[in-house]
């Protein structure tokens, strides 16, 4: 089971680099699709012995490798399963939480821009130790409910409200600033796009003033989709609307509404 840069389960400082250094915290999902997803992946191979595995993405974990084949086609022959649980890839119908998140980007974007790259929703003892107290309660509970159903979705009555207060405890666990104005970019824009710097540094970067976006035509691979109506992250409209008529359709062996 892998995790991505800047959470608290793979935060260990590198080198020189130090968690209050700017540099540490400069990437979105998109550095975690070309560098931290194929690190992982030929780490796995190399110590199996394996040409190729099964990946089970959940939610930035298949964002990441859609990313990651729609650029690099080879890497399918790594892949020999993509099971995409959650997925995303444009984030034109989101609710709750990510849909103020990209309501309110220029604020995002203004603090990064004011502030720099820095660690954003981190995890700590103090926090862990509240969550797990404050939804023993009746009506703790039910404000833990709130907060994690305002990101996710609603009640699907499929929930453990006993875990909730482990769930919370170790959720949100920490990413960039940077991630979260991408999110929020995809939000506002409604692509899955390479990070908007501003037109002059996308001329420079990209080759062009707007953000280049991915083509997930040029998927490969065999893929299986499971996305669920109470998603508000990787919703029904995305995945019906987007996602599934954009690839393939022979990389598509699945696609299930669950």
């Amino acid at each position: 089971m892998g995790n991505f840069r800047g959470n608290s389960y793979s935060n260990k400082r590198l080198k020189n680099d130090s968690r209050e250094e700017s540099n540490y915290w400069k990437f979105s999902w998109e550095e975690m699709s070309k560098y931290d997803l194929p690190a992982m992946i030929n780490h796995a191979l190399k110590k199996s012995g394996q040409p190729s595995l099964y990946y089970v993405g959940h939610s930035q974990g298949t964002l990441t490798m859609l990313a990651k084949l729609s650029k690099d086609q080879g890497f399918s022959k790594k892949i020999r399963k993509f099971f995409l649980l959650a997925p995303v890839s444009r984030l034109a119908r989101v609710k709750g939480v990510f849909h103020l998140m990209g309501e309110i980007y220029e604020n995002y974007k203004l603090y990064l821009d004011l502030f720099g790259d820095s660690e954003s929703l981190a995890n700590n003892a103090l926090l862990t130790s509240l969550m797990k107290s404050s939804c023993d309660s009746s009506k703790g509970l039910v404000n833990c409910q709130s907060l994690l159903f305002a990101v996710g979705g609603p009640n699907s009555h499929q929930f453990n409200n006993s875990r909730i207060g482990i769930y919370l405890a170790h959720n949100p666990s920490g990413t960039s600033v940077r991630n979260m104005v991408h999110f929020s970019q995809m939000v506002h824009s409604k692509k899955m796009a390479s990070f908007d710097e501003g037109p002059q540094e996308n001329l420079e970067l990209y080759g062009q003033i707007e953000p280049p976006e991915y083509d997930l035509s040029k998927v490969h691979g065999d893929l299986y989709l499971f996305y669920s109506e109470y998603d508000w992250i990787a919703s029904p409209a995305d995945a019906e609307g987007y996602l599934i008529p954009t690839l393939p359709k022979n990389c598509v062996k699945l696609a299930r509404f669950v």
